[in-house]
């Protein structure tokens, strides 16, 4: 019994020994961790967003090198003001006007990352620099009050497609209507009305005698 034994604790011995390196070594393959040892954004490094747009950026907008790297990538930015930021889906929003970084991040080790830079250009949601101008010249009597304008733009009812940038004192708007504005020819001088309608932008030059 007691040969017996002898032998049986060290085969026991032996036996959970190989179990637990067999674990062991099988935890870290199915845990591998493989850092990136290259990194950059495929695109221009300059992105131009308007105030409310909405990016997400996917491991496919960037260079990752090796191809089987696990790392997740993480963004940062120098202006939370500017640009907000959500990490769990890699979503940026442009929140006001301005300039600012945004920084895409992937660990190269342990400790260290490796980054690359995105310059973010955020412009007004109503910039109208894409659109095509046009500029009408009208002369009117200040004695006659009033006056109709009449264009064919395909125009918005929408107020705030209609300003005037120029001599409010000497005009004001009256009625709003489709392709259609009527004003008041309050004094004389000049003025200027801008309307913004889909893919133009009209300039009023309006003088009053």
């Amino acid at each position: 019994m007691k040969k017996i034994l002898m032998w049986c604790i060290p085969l026991f011995i032996c036996i959970i020994t190989t179990a637990t390196v067999l674990i062991i070594v099988f935890s870290n393959k199915a845990n591998n961790v493989v850092y990136a040892t290259g990194f950059s954004y495929k695109y221009e490094n300059t992105l131009n967003l308007k105030v409310n747009d909405e990016v997400i950026f996917n491991k496919t907008e960037f260079n990752i090198e090796p191809i089987n790297c696990t790392e997740k990538i993480f963004l940062t930015t120098n202006d939370n003001e500017i640009l907000q930021i959500d990490n769990k889906t890699n979503k940026i929003t442009a929140k006001k006007v301005g300039v600012c970084s945004l920084f895409a991040q992937i660990k190269c080790s342990a400790t260290e990352n490796l980054t690359a830079q995105i310059n973010i250009n955020v412009t007004n949601e109503t910039d109208d620099s894409d659109k095509i101008i046009t500029t009408y010249n009208y002369t009117f009597y200040k004695d006659n009050n009033m006056a109709t304008i009449e264009f064919s733009a395909g125009a918005t009812k929408d107020e705030n497609n209609i300003q005037i940038t120029s001599g409010s004192d000497y005009i004001s708007i009256e009625s709003i209507e489709y392709n259609r504005i009527t004003i008041l020819l309050n004094a004389k001088g000049n003025a200027i009305i801008e309307i913004v309608c889909n893919t133009k932008k009209l300039i009023l030059n309006i003088e009053i005698l």
